[in-house]
C-alpha cells in the first residue's frame, strides 16, 4: 500500500476513534516528534506557511521539480 493510501486509511480510522486515552497518546507522539525537529526546519516551515499560496511552487514529486 502506498503512503497516500496509508495516510487516508489512518485519517479515516482517526475520525472514527472514540478512545480518549488513545487520542492522548497520539497527541503526545505528535508533540514529541515535533520537538525533535531542528529549529531551522521549523523556521522554514513557518515561512512557507506564511507565504501567499500563489507564490509557492506546486509539485508532486522530486522528479517533476528537477525536470523544470
Amino acid at each position: 500500500m502506498n503512503i497516500e493510501k496509508r495516510k487516508t486509511h489512518l485519517i479515516n480510522w482517526l475520525t472514527e476513534l472514540n478512545n480518549e486515552a488513545l487520542l492522548n497518546r497520539i497527541e503526545e507522539l505528535k508533540d514529541e516528534s515535533q520537538s525533535k525537529i531542528p529549529v531551522e526546519i521549523l523556521s522554514l516551515l513557518d515561512s512557507s506557511n506564511a507565504t501567499d499560496r500563489s507564490k509557492l511552487i506546486e509539485h508532486t514529486s522530486v522528479r517533476d521539480l528537477l525536470s523544470k
